[in-house]
């Protein structure tokens, strides 16, 4: 959490459902970070990727999010914007995700 700016150079809506879910992603220089909740349903969130060039690190829940809320799972891997992500959102949780180019 340290690395989130407070100030922002762009913010896009990428989807959502009144009280049920948002995705939202905002960047800063050519890092973006991209947040999603969700309410008490788990649920799957589709994310494509158009948005960004190449970037490496993603962040999201635990298998056991919905039990033990502190438990995150951290991935690194690269990702390019032809890509779409499949996350899940365990019940009352999210996602958060920095990426950053990969040059």
């Amino acid at each position: 959490m340290k690395d989130v700016p407070a100030t922002w150079d762009e913010t896009r809506g990428l989807q959502g459902f009144p009280a049920e879910t948002i995705t939202v992603a905002r960047r800063k220089g050519r890092e973006w970070f991209v947040g999603s909740i969700t309410n008490w349903s788990p649920r799957d969130v589709s994310l494509p990727l158009k948005f960004l060039g190449a970037g490496k690190y993603i962040y999201r829940d635990a298998a056991d999010a919905d039990q033990m809320p502190q438990h995150v799972t951290i991935e690194k891997k690269p990702v390019s914007q032809s890509e779409t992500l499949t996350l899940h959102l365990a019940s009352g949780g999210g996602f958060a995700i920095r990426f950053l180019p990969a040059d």
